[in-house]
């Protein structure tokens, strides 16, 4: 190990094609995670989820068709911020990728699997995926 630079625990999952097509939702904000629980009830059942090291949530799946590039679903308002607001739902598609779970975040806090199998993500239907982002969007 090089002097003053620990060793981190960490990987990354990359999206798209390269990996059969997986799309991740990521929200940064937990209550938008929860109130799509909510909205989407069965459809989001089961599927691989992660809470982030920063305190977000992550969903991940693989779809039938290949996915569109990262995109940004929902805003909330950030008077931080000079437009007022920050991103608080997107996806990981095509060239997109995330930390895996179990990875150190910068805060020190570890990303954690909370629901299904991140090793053994599954394909669902065009129509369910098609609906999650929907929902995720709307």
């Amino acid at each position: 190990m090089v002097q003053g630079i620990e060793a981190v625990k960490a990987y990354a999952m990359v999206c798209g094609a390269v990996s059969g097509n997986a799309v991740l939702i990521d929200f940064d904000v937990p209550r938008l995670y929860h109130d799509w629980r909510r909205d989407t009830g069965e459809l989001s059942d089961g599927l691989p989820t992660q809470q982030t090291g920063g305190g977000g949530f992550q969903v991940i799946y693989r779809q039938p068709s290949e996915p569109e590039g990262s995109q940004k679903l929902a805003w909330v308002p950030d008077d931080s911020e000079e437009t007022g607001r920050t991103i608080g739902i997107e996806t990981r598609g095509e060239g997109g990728y995330a930390v895996g779970p179990s990875s150190l975040h910068p805060e020190g806090t570890y990303y954690k699997t909370i629901c299904g199998d991140f090793t053994n993500i599954p394909t669902i239907s065009q129509a369910r995926a098609d609906a999650l982002l929907a929902s995720a969007g709307s």
